[in-house]
């Protein structure tokens, strides 16, 4: 596919580069218009972008030394985790920078007998279950998050209706449930746990 590099082939540097924008548009639409809308932290969003620009070189560089597939995926298995390696991602994240690194694989080393058709078809086919895994995980799973509770009159079980409400309104979220993890008489806190549809 790259074979550009050694003999200035126009028709690889065409296919290269047209491999490049659609990767690029794809991940435009992933990361800028999917996952930014619906997760608040934003700070994964440079690292998902530059990784799939990275694997889609990579990938494109491992077609030329024909490294075997096993080598090439651990490779790839390395790279993912080391920037990672110190923190805890969660799910929602991690399924998103699996996403980019298979798009951007697929993308730079699957053949087409019509390259532009074929990208078109597997892209759409990624980007339509992401937008549909999307939409049932925004109406059908709720996030949940701890908050401290000073208030600990309503903490009692047969004022949990009043309880929901008055958090519904402190906080703004359309709280589903609450559970209290803990209660601590002595400092008059509880720390409970609100499950809140976005």
């Amino acid at each position: 596919m790259m074979s550009f590099i050694s003999d200035s082939s126009n028709a690889d540097f065409i296919d290269v580069l047209t491999r490049f924008a659609v990767n690029a548009f794809v991940i435009l639409i992933l990361i800028g218009g999917l996952y930014k809308k619906t997760e608040e932290n934003k700070e994964y969003v440079f690292p998902l972008v530059i990784i799939g620009i990275i694997i889609f070189l990579l990938s494109s560089y491992l077609s030329i030394v024909r490294v075997e597939l096993g080598i090439a995926l651990g490779l790839f298995a390395i790279f993912s985790i080391i920037r990672f390696r110190t923190r805890n991602m969660q799910a929602y994240q991690m399924a998103y920078l699996f996403t980019i690194i298979g798009t951007s694989a697929i993308n730079a080393l699957a053949l087409f007998p019509h390259l532009l058709r074929g990208m078109f078809l597997s892209n759409m086919l990624i980007i339509t279950s992401v937008i549909v895994l999307e939409y049932y995980n925004h109406r059908t799973i709720n996030q949940k998050q701890e908050i401290s509770f000073s208030n600990l009159e309503l903490i009692k079980p047969s004022n949990r209706s009043e309880l929901i409400e008055h958090l519904k309104q402190i906080t703004e979220l359309d709280i589903q449930k609450i559970t209290v993890k803990e209660v601590s008489y002595i400092k008059r806190e509880a720390k409970i746990t609100i499950y809140y549809k976005k």
